[in-house]
């Protein structure tokens, strides 16, 4: 007899939503919020950034916010070269589909960042089609990140699975500065993790056989009535 047989761990994982600077101002990400103008643009391998560090993680080609022509020798966006306008633009996403994910599943936003500033706002947020509200999941200001001054490339894996009660969502990238900025985005996912983790349980139906119950490990059956001959 075997009873509450536990499934180890099995995770999977699918590729929900992809972009990288190839599709800039097309169908995935789009500068928006441009209020002191757009300063999103794509920066590819020939693109001059003077802090001898790349432009791309890849080697393909990144999103960039800041000022290329700036004052500023790292091309930083500078309010000062900027008619004293405050930077305030924003990077966002059409509509993700995530209907399809299990809510006792998980929900990743994984992004290559590097960046510097010397007083400004970093954001990323989130809107799902409940209430079409932004909310914002990760934020560094300058207190945060004053003392990373070296602009490498970094990787954030930021889980938003909370926000699987939604259909669809939206992405945010919103840079905020008074003074020194420029921030680079690269191979920006939307990763739905697979969890498989369960408890086999058998139950006794008719004529001696039995059918092979799958529990997660939020009691919700993954799989049912799979018959199976007691010998």
């Amino acid at each position: 007899y075997i009873d509450d047989l536990v499934i180890k761990d099995a995770v999977s994982e699918e590729l929900i939503f992809f972009t990288d600077q190839e599709d800039f101002n097309r169908e995935k990400l789009i500068p928006t919020y441009l209020p002191a103008g757009n300063w999103w643009q794509r920066a590819t391998n020939d693109f001059e950034q003077n802090d001898g560090i790349t432009v791309t993680q890849d080697g393909e080609g990144s999103y960039y916010c800041g000022n290329q022509n700036s004052q500023n020798a790292n091309g930083t966006y500078d309010v000062l070269d900027n008619s004293n306008m405050k930077l305030d633009n924003v990077l966002i996403s059409p509509w993700i589909d995530i209907a399809k994910v299990n809510i006792y599943d998980s929900l990743i936003v994984s992004y290559w960042e590097r960046r510097k500033v010397d007083k400004g706002d970093f954001y990323l947020a989130i809107m799902g089609d409940i209430d079409s509200t932004w909310k914002i999941i990760n934020q560094d200001s300058t207190s945060s990140i004053k003392n990373d001054t070296t602009g490498n490339w970094i990787q954030k894996k930021i889980d938003i699975s909370s926000f699987l009660n939604n259909n669809r969502i939206k992405l945010s990238f919103r840079a905020q500065t008074e003074h020194e900025l420029y921030w680079y985005l690269d191979n920006l996912k939307l990763i739905w993790i697979k969890k498989t983790t369960g408890m086999v349980r058998w139950c006794t139906i008719r004529n001696n056989q039995r059918a092979v119950v799958i529990y997660n490990t939020h009691g919700v059956i993954i799989k049912n009535c799979t018959i199976v001959k007691n010998s």
